[in-house]
């Protein structure tokens, strides 16, 4: 009898959480947060006697569920330098990059696979499928999304430039931002269709991903009308619809998943029969697994506790560089320092020849044991070394960083990373 009255408890409960789980939930924004884990910064470097250029955005990956991605979808305008000086062909220009960053410790090239300049539109892809992203689900925009929420996501650099943050371009630093959807449009002259919203993003930011309150991608950020000081007009952001994407990915025989547009009237039934089911095989399960430790009851022998782990000794100091050209390489760093350049006879880690942004004699890295600390000075290099966040070191003033602490020599491409152990 007892066992009857606590199935018709535990039925009354499931059939409970049952409609409350086929009732729609209210936007709170975590869909649009979990975008985050699509999304990577992309950055473009190119140097030569005279100097170098440089441009970042965002890039979101795109394929089938479960499947590791490798085609990117970002803004034509985030590739036009690389574009415009030749990347990926013969006739590059020297000395040139373009990188997919998952965070400032990790990243991979990138290659392009079509392009659409007049609707600012491009497709990426990385030489294989990774498993640090996974894809979107994207859905065609409709009227009835006028008024409702939309999210941003991306890596806007003014959000690293306000404070001194420590930026890794991981999951974590990408922004979400909310607005609502104000209206579709076509573009005159171009046709192009765009959703305009009051959502806020702005430069590093173009090319992610505009999603609805479920986290689905229904367009592409990549403008905002600004006045002649600079000063951006509000309300007045702009996305490419996925409308306009979905045709460039076919062309290149892309996969993509698309966002439900329905869910079915009988879910809570269906969802009601199955909690029936499986409280019925609960209850019989636990009666039966009572009576077992009845039987067993004084029989199982008690566990021994084992030994408490020790601490091992602690690690020994050290500079890893994560350049590729590196190949992971770990150098022991003493209270003297080690010097970082590109001059074979006086630096230790040293750079190839002709590496963007490294001078002979660049920086010196030494370490404090009594407190702990990793002392990086720069020594009045041309290009500088900066801190993640992009703060660049004063010349010839040592910079405490702890360990696991990463910085980088010229560019990004070139980071370094303190170690103990």
């Amino acid at each position: 009898m007892k066992t009857c009255k606590r199935l018709l408890s535990l039925l009354a409960a499931a059939l409970f959480a049952a409609c409350c789980l086929a009732l729609p939930a209210a936007a709170d924004g975590s869909a649009a947060a979990n975008v985050r884990n699509s999304v990577v910064m992309i950055l473009f470097y190119a140097e030569d006697d005279t100097g170098y250029v440089s441009n970042q955005g965002t890039g979101f990956f795109v394929g089938s569920e479960g499947e590791n991605p490798q085609y990117i979808v970002t803004n034509y305008h985030v590739i036009e330098n690389y574009v415009t000086l030749g990347g990926g062909t013969k006739d590059a220009y020297p000395n040139m990059f373009l990188y997919a960053f998952y965070d400032s410790n990790e990243y991979e090239e990138l290659y392009i696979v079509d392009h659409d300049e007049s609707k600012d539109i491009a497709i990426l892809r990385l030489n294989e499928p990774t498993n640090k992203r996974v894809p979107v689900t994207l859905r065609e925009p409709t009227d009835d999304l006028i008024g409702q929420t939309a999210y941003a996501v991306g890596y806007p650099g003014v959000a690293d430039a306000a404070i001194e943050t420590l930026s890794s371009y991981n999951v974590e630093d990408a922004t979400v931002t909310t607005g609502n959807i104000s209206r579709l449009l076509s573009e005159q002259g171009t046709g192009c269709r765009f959703i305009q919203t009051d959502t806020e993003f702005s430069g590093g930011s173009s090319g992610g991903p505009l999603t609805d309150e479920n986290g689905a991608v229904i367009g592409v950020t990549t403008a905002s009308i600004v006045e002649a000081d600079g000063a951006k007009v509000a309300g007045f952001g702009y996305a490419v619809s996925t409308d306009e994407i979905l045709p460039l990915l076919d062309q290149n025989n892309v996969t993509y998943d698309m966002a439900s547009s329905f869910s079915l009237p009988v879910m809570p039934l269906v969802i009601a029969a199955g909690v029936f089911v499986v409280v019925i095989i609960c209850v019989a399960v636990a009666a039966g697994s009572r009576r077992k430790k009845k039987a067993a009851a004084g029989t199982e022998p008690q566990p021994t506790p084992g030994p408490s782990p020790e601490s091992g000794p602690a690690g020994s100091p050290a500079l890893r560089s994560l350049n590729m050209q590196h190949n992971g390489l770990r150098m022991t760093v003493t209270a003297q320092g080690i010097l970082v350049g590109r001059d074979p006879g006086v630096c230790q880690l040293v750079y190839q020849q002709g590496t963007p942004g490294v001078s002979g004699r660049h920086c010196m890295v030494a370490f404090d044991a009594a407190s702990g600390d990793f002392i990086v000075t720069d020594l009045n290099s041309s290009y500088g070394t900066y801190l993640m966040s992009g703060q660049r070191l004063t010349p010839n003033t040592p910079c405490h960083l702890r360990a696991g602490d990463s910085f980088y020599v010229g560019d990004r491409a070139n980071v370094l990373r303190t170690e103990l152990g």
